[in-house]
């Protein structure tokens, strides 16, 4: 729903709008029965539609801010559509009597026209009234983003050149040629039928649920530019009165947590708000098994499987007949071995359904690597650690600088955290194997350390 400040600009501007159209079409009128003028009388004819668009567009602003109910899931947009199919209904027959009417005078029925002045000064007066309307509507559906009173204003400019050309033929007229008058009506009434057809057939593409086919291709535009989805399928547009509603269904790889594949979802929503100002998007998600990379079906095999806390270090050998497949798993340390190996061969039963009966598959049990201590808070000082720390770094050649040292005492356990700055940028996996040279070292010349976290950072631009 609109906030209060441009659901308030809005009525006020829809409240012109048609306050202004009721005037106007008085003003028409009494100039049409002054001056006899067909033309005039077109004039009011289409101040009438004036009035209809003006009251459709204060319906959509009073309907469109209200939320579905029960009985309309997707609100009461339509009753606009339903009215405006009723009203070019009205406008037709009435254009009809009208170029009756005007062929009648042309051909058969000699009627005297009053002089135009007052005609004239009539139609410069609602010109000037429609051109300040017709700004006051313009600037505000640019600034509250509303088609339906940027059609409005739409309608108020084009009267203005409409009146523009009456004007012409009441000049005509006041110079002798009277069936100008006439000629001008019919050329007026068959603008009124051509304005009143377009928004009839838009009234029952909408209640057909008919849209635009360069809408269709902007939205699936937008969705082909999400990364992570691998497909989408199911694209249904629909509008209701001002505002569309949009669903359909992606695709993204199963090994997608439920959070990423949410945010996804969220990014193909908001990219849609972007092609579609006052939209309402559905987005459900599959998950998408073609084209999966081996790796990630290991990893959801192994997910199913109870017991298994993670998996790492996996290694893929494929041939023409055969798959080797190497894989270390972690599970809970204080489980018997018994237990273990039963859940790795269920792992192994499973691949090789997966892939090939005949595939060698190794499965190495690990310890699993996360853990969480509770400990009291303040480090713990071993005398002349730091400094045999920093001569171990000091002979590893990748090592610039050793920054800070972290060290903390869990019951009988020594953890040492530690963070350095390496001589150039390397690799992941080189960074990695000299984190490793360093655990090594440390563990090996100091037995009160039992584990050591190693953080390395690339050489600055300084």
């Amino acid at each position: 729903m609109l906030d209060n400040v441009a659901q308030k600009a809005k009525k006020r501007a829809a409240t012109l709008s048609i306050t202004s159209a009721i005037l106007l079409t008085f003003i028409k009128i009494t100039l049409a029965l002054t001056t006899n003028s067909l033309a005039i009388f077109a004039l009011a004819i289409d101040s009438i539609l004036d009035i209809a668009g003006s009251g459709t567009a204060y319906i959509s602003v009073r309907i469109s801010g209200k939320p579905p109910d029960l009985g309309h899931r997707y609100g009461h947009g339509k009753i606009e559509n339903f009215g405006g199919l009723l009203i070019t209904g009205i406008i037709i027959v009435t254009v009809g009597v009208l170029v009756y009417e005007s062929i009648n005078r042309i051909l058969y029925t000699s009627t005297i026209i009053s002089f135009s002045f007052i005609g004239i000064i009539g139609i410069i007066l609602s010109i000037a009234i429609e051109i300040v309307v017709s700004w006051q509507l313009k600037r505000t559906a640019i600034q509250y983003n509303s088609q339906v009173l940027e059609a409005n204003s739409l309608q108020f400019r084009i009267d203005i050149w409409t009146q523009s050309v009456v004007i012409i033929g009441l000049i005509l007229v006041d110079l002798g040629y009277n069936t100008a008058d006439s000629l001008i009506a019919i050329l007026v009434a068959v603008y009124i039928a051509y304005l009143g057809i377009k928004i009839g057939s838009k009234s029952i593409g909408v209640l057909l649920d008919r849209v635009p086919i360069d809408l269709v291709k902007r939205i699936e535009i937008a969705i082909e530019g999400v990364e992570g989805v691998t497909k989408y399928e199911n694209l249904r547009v629909r509008t209701s009165g001002p505002q569309t509603f949009v669903d359909m269904r992606i695709h993204v790889p199963r090994i997608f947590s439920l959070e990423k594949a949410h945010n996804i979802a969220s990014e193909v929503e908001e990219k849609v708000k972007n092609v579609i100002p006052d939209v309402d998007v559905l987005v459900h998600v599959e998950a998408d098994e073609e084209n999966e990379k081996i790796k990630d079906k290991i990893r959801l095999i192994a997910t199913e499987i109870p017991g298994i806390k993670g998996i790492h270090d996996l290694w893929i050998r494929k041939g023409e007949n055969l798959n080797e497949i190497d894989v270390h798993i972690e599970m809970n340390s204080e489980i018997a071995l018994s237990k273990a190996h039963f859940t790795a061969s269920q792992l192994e039963n499973r691949l090789k359904e997966e892939f090939m009966k005949d595939s060698t598959i190794t499965i190495h049990i690990d310890a699993e690597v996360d853990k969480i201590i509770y400990q009291k808070s303040g480090e713990t000082q071993i005398p002349g650690l730091t400094r045999r720390i920093e001569n171990i770094l000091a002979n590893i050649d990748e090592v610039k600088s050793l920054g800070q040292i972290n060290i903390k005492r869990f019951n009988k356990e020594i953890h040492l955290s530690i963070s350095c700055t390496l001589k150039k940028d390397m690799k992941v996996k080189d960074a990695h194997n000299v984190s490793e040279q360093i655990e090594t070292q440390i563990i090996a010349s100091e037995n009160d350390v039992t584990k050591v976290f190693v953080h390395t950072e690339p050489p600055t631009d300084n």
